[in-house]
């Protein structure tokens, strides 16, 4: 997701600390989706948008992991044991 957004300049000037309005990009792909509920006009770029969604209770966990192996190595390991822990990977 941090990706996507990035790509459609989400967190441009954010690094002033200042809003720096939808880019032609974010425009375009907010007018692609509907609004599952509320109005669908134009958005304001002086306002930006507002999303609200909700997803099942999530536990996230950020992990330093040192190893003597290749860089390569280590990160299929890791996807491996990323993979069998996550519901979305069919483990837990």
């Amino acid at each position: 997701l941090a990706e996507l957004r990035r790509s459609l300049g989400y967190f441009a000037g954010s690094a002033k600390g200042e809003w720096s309005g939808l880019s032609p990009d974010m425009r375009s792909a907010m007018a692609k989706v509907s609004p599952d509920y509320g109005p669908s006009e134009e958005v304001d770029d002086r306002q930006g948008a507002a999303v609200v969604g909700a997803v099942p209770w999530v536990h996230n966990y950020n992990l330093l992991v040192t190893s003597s192996l290749d860089e390569a190595e280590l990160m299929t390991r890791c996807r491996r044991v990323a993979r069998a822990t996550s519901a979305r990977g069919g483990g837990l």
